[in-house]
Order: C-alpha cells, then structure tokens, then sequence
C-alpha cells in the first residue's frame, strides 16, 4: 500500500512551502480561490514521486511541456520534497531543480529510507532514483493518472483512451503483467519476422532483377558482334569526311579575317575622310567666329569712354540738385513745423479766452452769491433769537389748577352744578395757552429750516471763489507766454517765407512742396539714366571680357582643330597603304569541287555570305565529330561488354543457385510469421475474455456510486466494451438511454461515477504496492447543491473504505463532513488547516 506522510515545496510553479505539510489518513478538502496553487499540491507528489515534468504537461493538457512549467518564472531554484509509505516501509524523496539562462534541469535527486529513527540513501540521482521508485511503487505515473487522479477536466479519460492502451492498463492492474510482456513480445517478434521477410523479398527481387540483366548481357553478345564490325566500318569514311570540312573551315575562316580587315580598312577610310571634312567645316566656323568677337571687341572699346564720360556729367548734375532737393526739403520741414505750432498755439489761445470770460462770470455770480449768504445768515440769526425767547410760563398752568382745585371741592360738598362748569373752563385755559406757544415755535422752526437749506448752497459756491481767482490768473500767466511764443513764432515764419499772413504762408507751403516734387522726380530721372551707363558699362566690361575669352578659346581650339586635321590626314595616308596590301587568299586545291559553298564564297568575296557558308559547313563538322566520336566511344562499349558478358557466365550460375535458397527461406519465414501471427491472437483471446470478467464489476460500482450520487434516480449503467462508453437506466423515463442525451452537469456526474468505479474495480486485484490515494480535482463545479452535498458525503463515507487518504479539491463551498481535514491555499502557500467540528490543525 502507497500513503503519503508529508510534502513540502519551494517555488515549484506557485507553489511555497517552506515547512513540510503533514498529511495522515483521512479526507482532505483542499480550498482556495482559482490559481492558488490547489492543484499544484498534487502535481509537486506527483512530481516529488516520478521526476518526470510530463506529468504536469499531461495533467494540463500540455504533454510536451519541459521544466519551464515546473519552476516558478520569479525563481532561480526550486525544490520538492515528499514522504511516504510503502507495505509498512518509511521513505523520502528530495529533488532539486536549477534555472541556468533559458533552461532549466533537474540537478539532484536523492531517495532516503527511514527506519526507527534513522535515514540511509538508497539511490541517488535523476535515474537512479526514478529506477529505485518506480520498482518501489510497480505503478507508472501514466497508470496513476488513469486510476488515481480523477480531474473534473480529464473525466472522459478512460473512455478517450485508444483500446490498446486501456487494454494494457487493465492487464497491468489485474496483474496480468505476463500476457502484456506475452503479447509485446509477440509483437516484437512479428514485426521482426516481418521485417525479415520484407528483407528476403527485397533481396530475393534484386537476385532476380540481378540474374535477369545477367541472362539478357550473355543473349545479346551475337548482336554486339554485328554492331561492332558496323561500327568500324563506318568510322574512316567519317573521318575523311571530317578533315575535308575541318580544312575547309580553316580557309574560310582565313578567307573571312582577310575579307573583315579589308572591310572595316574601308569603313576606317570613309570614317576618316568624313572627320577630315567636319574638321575643315569646323575650323572655317571657328575662324568666323573668332573674327565677328574680334570686331564685337573693338566696337565696345571704342563706345566705353563715351559712355562713363555721359556717367559723370550725369552724376555731377545729380549731386548739385541733390543738394539743393535737400535744402528745399529742409525749409518746407521747418515751415511746417513752426505754422503747426501756431495753429495750436493760436488754438490754446482761443481755448484760454473762452475759460478766461467763464471764470470771469463765475467770479461775478459767486461774488453775487456771497452778498445773500450774508442776508441769509443776518435772518437765521433773527431767527434764532426769537426761539430763544419763547419759554414756558407757569401762569396759565398755576390758573388751569386753581379752577380745577375749586371744582374739586364743590364736588365734594356736592355741588355738581359749579364743579363741572369749572373743570370745563380750567381744561379750556390750558389748552389756549399750550396750541399758542407750539404753533409760534412750530413756524419759527420751519422758517429756520428753510434759511439753513439756502445758505448750504451759497457756503459751497462761496468756498469755490479763492479756487477760481487762482486758476484766473495761472491762466493770464499762460496767456502771456502764449503771444510772446507766437510773436517768436511770427518772427520765424516771417525769415522763412517774408510773409505773415496765414493766406501767403499756405501759398508759400504749396510753392515749396511743388518745387520739392519737382527736384525729386527730376533727381529720379537722373538717377534711372545714371543706372542705366552703369548697367550698360558693366554689361558691356562683362561682354568684353566674355569675347576676349571667347577669342583665346577660339584660338586654342584652332590649334587643336589644325593638330587634329593633320592627324586624321596622316590616318587616312596609313589606311590607303594597309588597303593596297591587304591580300584576299585563294580556294586551295584540295577543296575545289568537295565541299558546297567554299568556291562560291570565294568569288563573291562577301563576309556575309562567308559568315553563312561557314556556319553551315561548322554545324556539318560538330555533327560529323559528334558522330565519329559517339561512335568511337560506343566501340569501345561494345568492346567492353563483350568482354564482360564472357566473364558473367559464371556469376550467372552463382545467382541462380542464390536464388532457390531464397525460395526456401521465404517459405520457411511464411510459416514462422504465420504461427506468429496465431500465438499473438490467442494470447489477445484469453486476454480479451479475463477482462470481459472485468467491465461487470466496473458497472456494479459504477451503478452502485451514480445511484449514490443521485439518490435512486439512475440505478443502473452499461458499457459498452470497446470504447466503454455508457448508458444509464433512467427510472422516470423506464428505459435506457445514452448518457449524451443528458445536461454537462449530470453528465460529468456519470464520468465521475465511472472513473470511480474503474479504479474501484482494479483494487482487488491490484498490486499489494497500490497507492492507498486518491484525488479528486474540482469534480463537484457542473453540479446544483443537493447533488454535491451527496457527493462529499459519498467521498467522505463510501469512498473511505477502500481508500486511506482521499484528496478532494475545489474552488466551491461545500458540507464540510465531521473529521474531515480542511487545507486552505492562498497564493501558493498554507493559511490555514483545521479539522471540521474541531480545533485548529
């Protein structure tokens, strides 16, 4: 029996357990969020235990993944480390991975055994250790994947699985170890057989084709004797006829070097002569030319000092009027400036009179107001002695209450008729006396009020005449300055124009701008001629200068031009010389009348004509060549083959006899592969029927968990034995149906149900080293909460009995059965253990 005791691992993909997590007997719920590293757990055992990455590939559906999906990519280093049991026996396993640039490998491995306390190494090293486990364990981890290890994202396994491979799981697991090694041994054989007769039938035809090509050498020896004595009889004649033409060649390749000198002699002449004349044409052009800028030159020359004499009197002219320009210029400046300052002044003249007779009618109207201020501040003063002579009087009050005390005691002696009277009389006097003095107060009050609110006005009126006589006489002072400015003024204008008059001054303005614009257009007129003699004198120097170069190209050009004539003239002396000696060869006596085309060559002396007689006589001479020499290389052949073919007499007979022992191997290798071919289809028999024994137990326990798992309502399954696929009695519908027909949900329920049940059925007769494990990896997501709530418990309970240790993980919330361990994963590391209904693990 296989139980695992601890794990522990480092920076193995997201995984982080520094401190080894103890793992005894029991149900284990591990939780945590999506990528937490839950299933991490079992791939670090898995992998603590085997050392091969490709179990995680495999488990991620990844198979070809290398180390690079073990090592978390933060990390240089990674480790794991696993203890467990088998039948009784302690042991550990360490392993150590290194990344090294963009590799990684695994670079230790140690396996320990513990015994009372005490640890010895058993197996070191990647291999040794995978050796020493795998004979500890007698599982694959391919095996514990399809037995032991159930993932909600791999339950269709078992039913994926190619036939052979389950076949041979099955075999494994109910030790039947013998009939697999039985058939791959078998196996082997035949393919090795097969291989031996595709070897004998490959050599067998070759020995034939062989002995074939021999047979046909030996037969065809009479017809190589004719082709020979052919042969040689037709190679002289060939070779006559190849001199002749080879000969003929010669000439006329002679006859078209001489033909082609004397031709292109006569094209070096013609191009020669035509040069000598487009030299003469060109030093007659030449010589024009020099002649009309000789002429041009001596024009120029003599215009140039009659032009910059007409430039100075011009710039002299200009200069007087330029001066005088500016003078007049500056006078009808000045003139301007001092009439503008009269006209302001004269403005701030007028402007100042204007105030001066306002300030003036102020001064009278505050000096006016000035007197009434006075009379109104006499009456006020009236005024306020008369209120201060109005006092109350106790006289009136004292009589008031003298007849009111009377009236009083008549009342008291009774006498109403007197009383009365007097109470009348006395409220009467009272009140005469009171209304008279309030309306004399009341109307002296109000006379005062009115004075008070007129002298307010006079008083600030009043205030503004110290104000008003100084600003009169700043502007008497400005005054002043003014007409002395203007006389200064006057006086300027007067030097300047001799008139004073505002009439005459304007006219005078008028006259000088006048003769202002006058100058000016007339400096500009001398101005554009003085530019115009010096365009012309400098365009003038510039042309001159041009036709003296002009002149002394000209001159060189000459020189050249006369070298050039008297070359060319040299050229054409050479030319005629070679002409006269240049020498047409004549057809040699051999070839007169033999070969077509040479003699009229000859007479029509044409290089084309040569040029085509030629080609054709070097197309008859390569095929002539090619044929004396095809046919002096096929000789020898033929020669050769005879030769052989009396030599391969003898292998002939060797062959022959090759061939018959061949014909007996293969039928000797017909019967061996044959009964071969039966061993290993009786074995796959008896196989076959032992696991037909097999697939009724699995869908006991399948029909016995699924009916679990959905409380009575699918009793019973069926599987079908070559793919092992299902289907599932429905108790509502009374019938069976196929499990496709039926939602995801319910359907990862019966997978779930038969990977279960497979490894159930396995365990009787499984190895006695069988993992006592099992994991479930998120098989509970596609199921409502009734159905998983029956599930844990079925885990929890049922399962229990054939398993020591039972892994359940999952992302969703779930019953957590009592005693069950819980294993929280954040992150990659351990937050939290506790056993439900108990304390803090």
């Amino acid at each position: 029996m296989v139980v695992i005791h601890s794990i522990k691992a480092v920076n193995f993909r997201r995984l982080n357990l520094t401190t080894p997590l103890s793992l005894g007997k029991g149900f284990y719920i591990i939780k945590g969020r999506n990528e937490a590293g839950k299933s991490t757990l079992i791939e670090s055992i898995l992998f603590g235990l085997y050392g091969d990455h490709q179990v995680i590939g495999d488990l991620r559906g990844n198979p070809r993944g290398g180390y690079n999906e073990v090592v978390n990519h933060k990390a240089r280093r990674a480790q794991v480390e696993v203890e467990f049991e088998v039948d009784g026996k302690r042991y550990r396993v360490y392993r150590e991975l290194v990344r090294e640039g963009e590799t990684i490998k695994q670079v230790n491995a140690r396996l320990i055994e513990i015994t009372q306390g005490t640890e010895r190494v058993i197996a070191s090293g990647t291999k040794q250790v995978n050796d020493e486990i795998q004979r500890l364990l007698r599982v694959s981890w391919r095996e514990m994947l399809s037995t032991n290890i159930v993932a909600q994202k791999d339950l269709e396994r078992i039913i994926q699985m190619g036939k052979s491979e389950r076949e041979q799981i099955i075999n494994l697991m109910m030790g039947l170890e013998s009939y697999n090694k039985a058939i791959q041994a078998l196996e082997e054989t035949r393919s090795n057989k097969k291989y031996e007769k595709e070897n004998l039938e490959l050599k067998y035809s070759e020995k034939l084709q062989q002995a074939k090509l021999l047979e046909e050498k030996v037969n065809s020896i009479p017809n190589l004797m004719r082709e020979l004595k052919e042969i040689e009889e037709k190679i002289p004649a060939l070779g006559e006829e190849e001199a002749a033409l080879k000969l003929a060649l010669q000439y006329l390749a002679h006859l078209r070097q001489s033909l082609y000198k004397k031709k292109q002699l006569e094209e070096q002449k013609s191009r020669v002569e035509e040069q000598i004349a487009q030299t003469k044409n060109a030093i007659r052009d030449e010589q024009e030319k020099k002649n009309r800028n000789d002429n041009e030159i001596k024009q120029i020359e003599r215009n140039l000092p009659m032009l910059q004499e007409e430039l100075e009197k011009i710039q002299k002219e200009l200069e007087q009027l330029q001066s005088t320009y500016e003078d007049r210029l500056k006078i009808l400046s000045d003139l301007k400036s001092y009439k503008d300052n009269r006209d302001r002044e004269l403005d701030r003249m007028n402007r100042i009179s204007k105030e001066l007779e306002a300030l003036e009618d102020d001064i009278r109207r505050i000096e006016s107001a000035q007197k009434e201020l006075a009379n109104l501040e006499e009456e006020k003063r009236k005024i306020e002695l008369l209120l201060a002579s109005i006092k109350p009087s106790i006289q009136p009050y004292l009589s008031s209450i003298g007849l009111a005390f009377i009236a009083l005691l008549a009342l008291l002696y009774q006498a109403t008729w007197v009383a009365i009277p007097l109470s009348g009389v006395s409220l009467i006097v009272f009140l005469v006396t009171y209304h008279r003095r309030s309306s004399l107060k009341q109307e002296l009050l109000t006379k005062l009020g009115r004075l008070e609110s007129e002298i307010g006005p006079r008083k600030a009126l009043v205030a503004q005449l110290e104000g008003k006589n100084k600003r009169l006489e700043d502007l008497k002072l400005e005054e002043e300055k003014i007409r002395a400015h203007l006389e200064r003024l006057e006086q300027e204008i007067l030097r300047l124009t001799g008139e004073s008059h505002a009439a005459s001054i304007d006219n005078a303005l008028i006259a000088l701008q006048k003769e202002v614009s006058r100058l000016s257009e007339k400096i500009n007129e001398l101005r554009e001629k003085e530019s115009n003699l010096k365009a012309g004198i400098e365009s003038s120097g510039k042309q001159l200068e041009r036709l003296k170069q002009e002149v002394k190209e000209s001159t060189e050009k000459l020189e050249e031009l006369n070298a050039k004539l008297s070359k060319l003239e040299e050229d054409r002396r050479k030319i005629l010389e070679e002409l006269e000696h240049t020498v047409i060869p004549s057809v040699p006596p051999g070839l007169k009348g033999r070969v077509e085309y040479v003699e009229m060559a000859a007479e029509e002396q044409d290089p084309d004509l040569v040029d085509i007689a030629y080609g054709k006589l070097d197309e008859d001479f390569q095929r002539i060549s090619k044929e004396k020499t095809r046919l002096e290389e096929r000789l020898e052949t033929l020669k050769k083959e005879l030769s052989e073919a009396e030599k391969i007499k003898p292998r002939l007979q060797e062959l022959q006899e090759e061939i018959k022992k061949l014909e007996e191997d293969r039928k000797r290798l017909d019967k061996e592969f044959e009964a071969v071919k039966r061993a290993l289809q009786a074995l796959k028999e008896i196989s076959r029927r032992r696991r037909e024994l097999f697939a009724p137990l699995v869908e006991n326990y399948m029909s016995w968990t699924i009916n679990y798992f959905t409380d009575g309502r699918y009793k019973a399954v069926r599987l079908q034995p070559d793919t092992y696929d299902l289907e599932v009695y429905d108790a509502e519908a009374g019938r069976w149906l196929r499990r496709d027909i039926y939602s995801g949900g319910t359907n990862d329920q019966f997978l779930l149900a038969l990977r279960i049940a497979f490894t159930l059925a396995l365990l009787p007769s499984s190895k006695g080293s069988y993992p006592k494990f099992i994991v479930l990896d998120e098989p509970l997501g596609s199921s409502d909460g009734e159905r998983r709530e029956r599930i844990v418990s079925f885990f929890a309970g049922e399962l229990s009995r054939f398993f020591d240790q039972i892994f359940l993980i999952t992302h969703v919330e779930v019953e957590e059965p009592p005693g069950a361990t819980i294993i929280y994963i954040e992150d990659g590391r351990i937050t939290r253990v506790y056993k439900a209904g108990g304390e803090e693990a």
